[in-house]
């Protein structure tokens, strides 16, 4: 079914469940090993989206995808408009992209604007769930992106169960679309399992915290956190209200703790970068000889991931040692000004009875003479 240009990604495609080897037909692809059919219903991509496994508990991942695709919707109710937001978002990793070669996978690729950037002779393919992306509305696009006269290589399916077979791919990609998958750890595992060695993994990350390092250093403006540069006081440099990072509706919170469990013992970070208010992370696949040699240095190397990570907590424990002094401080002002007033009340009381005893005995005694009087009175008479 696959016309001339899908004959390549053909050769490349697997079972998206069991990895096993495909069958084609004009309308069906079907998994010998697990026995698992894919209809066909186009013969200008392939349709190998495990549907069967996004049907339990998934009804969330749903809403966030039909989120998104309203947002694009929208967005291109203004071609001129997109195409401004799409060259913003795009052209500060033209350099890096360009440096990719050979075979590159684009985990959520969309409509394939990366083509733009890529070398000529690069092979391209996309991988995406939503077929909203092969709408010819996309076309509307192609005088600012010449790239979108024509429809990227485009299989159907999810991060978590890439349709491809072991060590085909020389990079890949996952630009804006880690934060939109189900289990982001489960696609670091798939892009590990489809990437020749050495190759590269480039990430760019939405709704990331940056670490107070980052910020020291100057990496991620401070004028970007909040004004006034963000509250300390909390975990993370927070905006104004002191809560957590904000972070969109059909967004998926990723925290870089959870990257640095999901890449080891497979990933190296070759690069760490903030553009602008996005996250960039280049992740460099271990062979397995390396992958010993680092195991085995495991206790003196730390990736630069840790190395934030840890640069954060350090100031997170100073800062909190600081608030904690703050608090002491004003517990013991509290409590010398509860003493002051203690002593002043303490002296006021015993003025008090003083006063009062005084106050008494002025009474008897002038009860006494009072009583005297009458008595010498009824004497005389």
């Amino acid at each position: 079914m696959a016309t001339d240009r899908l004959d390549a990604v053909q050769q490349l495609l697997a079972c998206p469940v069991c990895k096993g080897e495909l069958t084609f037909f004009s309308d069906l692809i079907s998994c010998f090993s697990c026995a698992r059919h894919f209809p066909q219903c186009s013969n200008v991509y392939f349709d190998l989206l495990p549907s069967h496994l996004l049907e339990v508990n998934e009804k969330r991942w749903k809403e966030r995808q039909q989120e998104m695709e309203a947002w694009y919707g929208d967005l291109m109710a203004n071609s001129a408009r997109a195409g401004n937001c799409f060259a913003h978002d795009y052209t500060p990793y033209a350099a890096l992209i360009a440096e990719l070669s050979g075979v590159v996978l684009d985990v959520g690729g969309g409509v394939g604007i990366v083509r733009e950037y890529l070398p000529d002779s690069t092979g391209y393919t996309v991988v995406d769930p939503s077929l909203d992306w092969l709408d010819a509305k996309w076309a509307s696009l192609a005088g600012r992106f010449s790239s979108l006269q024509t429809i990227p290589r485009f299989v159907r399916g999810i991060g978590e169960y890439l349709p491809f077979r072991a060590q085909v791919f020389d990079a890949a990609l996952a630009l804006w679309s880690l934060n939109h998958v189900r289990d982001p750890g489960q696609v670091f595992g798939e892009v590990h399992r489809v990437l020749r060695s050495g190759g590269q993994f480039v990430v760019v990350l939405e709704d990331m915290p940056p670490s107070w390092g980052d910020i020291a250093e100057g990496t991620f403006a401070a004028s970007m956190v909040a004004p006034g540069g963000g509250d300390p006081s909390v975990e993370n440099p927070a905006h104004p209200s002191g809560g957590e990072w904000p972070i969109q509706s059909d967004h998926l919170r990723i925290h870089e703790s959870e990257i640095e469990a999901w890449i080891s013992h497979r990933f190296d970070v070759a690069r760490r970068e903030w553009i602008g208010q996005y996250l960039t992370l280049v992740f460099r696949k271990i062979d397995p000889l390396q992958d010993n040699e680092s195991t085995k240095n495991a206790d003196t190397q730390l990736d630069h991931t840790a190395l934030h990570v840890l640069r954060q907590e350090r100031h997170m424990f100073v800062r909190r040692l600081q608030v904690y002094e703050h608090q002491l401080k004003m517990a013991n002002s509290t409590s010398i000004k509860v003493c002051r007033t203690t002593r002043r009340l303490k002296k006021r009381i015993q003025t008090l009875a003083q006063d009062l005893l005084y106050a008494q005995e002025s009474k008897i005694r002038r009860s006494l003479k009072r009583l005297g009087r009458i008595r010498t009175t009824i004497f005389r008479k």
